[in-house]
């Protein structure tokens, strides 16, 4: 494809995988792979969110003997939203599979 931008370095290689599906299925404008680019670092950033929630749990019990939720609860939520919106933004559904939705037919698709 003649306007393929590939994804940016620091996204996870999983990232970087959607990202190549998401710009060779659509011809998007510069503003777009921005919003595209925010989705995918927000992702990634849920991704490691998760994966410390996973290992540490949800919980922790500071030196008073009192449980709190993790940290990484807030930073998980927060950066699921901003992918959402992200991805709403862009007529996108949420996963890392772009189907082509009605929305983006003749927007942003080669024709």
């Amino acid at each position: 494809m003649e306007n393929f931008s590939p994804a940016p370095k620091h996204l996870s290689p999983e990232t970087k995988r959607w990202w190549n599906e998401i710009v060779r299925q659509f011809d998007l404008e510069f503003h777009h792979l921005r919003i595209l680019q925010a989705a995918g670092e927000a992702w990634d950033t849920y991704q490691r969110a998760m994966r410390t929630l996973d290992k540490r749990g949800l919980t922790y019990t500071d030196k008073r003997g009192v449980e709190h939720a993790r940290p990484e609860t807030k930073i998980a939520e927060a950066a699921r939203i901003r992918c959402l919106r992200a991805m709403r933004e862009l007529a996108l559904s949420e996963g890392t599979e772009a189907p082509r939705p009605p929305e983006l037919e003749g927007r942003y698709r080669h024709g």
